[in-house]
């Protein structure tokens, strides 16, 4: 084995045992906790209530990582409430982790200021109480929920098209096989 083919091969396998140590591939499976919560608007909230499918995705004002990839997260809504596609039946939610960056907007003007075409609700999980009852050790962290209300994908920072794109052909598969 040449120097070009162990460097290839080195970086493979190393990628291949961070996908098996990712601690969200964890969570692929699990039933959603009951957890409460409220929405920023008041309405209260209960997580394992939802009986549509649900893309969640836990984010925070104060993570810079969230706040790059929020473009990102934007075409996936759009595409999402796309009226022609199979996707278009999916409850679309966020939760905002920890609290709102003292030199920045609060969380309810934040949400006032969105586009309307990529508003979502949005629940304050202040306390990071839903976030640790999921299990999320991070963020931004993207799950998709089935019709049994089970957690089904997972994706961690979309960082471009190409993983809006990588995502949406995942949870699309799901969908379908999850459908009665």
């Amino acid at each position: 084995m040449n120097r070009r083919q162990f460097a290839t091969t080195l970086a493979a396998s190393s990628a291949l045992a961070a996908c098996q140590n990712d601690s969200a591939h964890s969570l692929i499976g699990m039933q959603l906790p009951v957890v409460k919560g409220v929405y920023v608007d008041g309405s209260e909230f209960d997580l394992s209530l939802s009986p549509q499918p649900a893309i969640i995705k836990f984010w925070g004002l104060w993570c810079g990582p969230c706040m790059t990839d929020m473009p990102n997260w934007y075409s996936l809504v759009r595409q999402l409430r796309a009226g022609d596609n199979a996707l278009s039946d999916i409850n679309i939610l966020t939760i905002h982790v920890g609290q709102s960056p003292s030199n920045g907007p609060s969380l309810r003007q934040w949400a006032a200021d969105q586009q309307a075409d990529v508003t979502t609700p949005i629940v304050d999980d202040a306390s990071r109480n839903i976030m640790n009852a999921v299990g999320i050790t991070g963020t931004p962290s993207t799950l998709y929920i089935d019709t049994q209300g089970r957690i089904s994908a997972h994706a961690w920072q979309f960082k471009n098209e190409q993983g809006v794109t990588n995502f949406v052909r995942k949870i699309t598969q799901l969908h379908a096989k999850s459908k009665p």
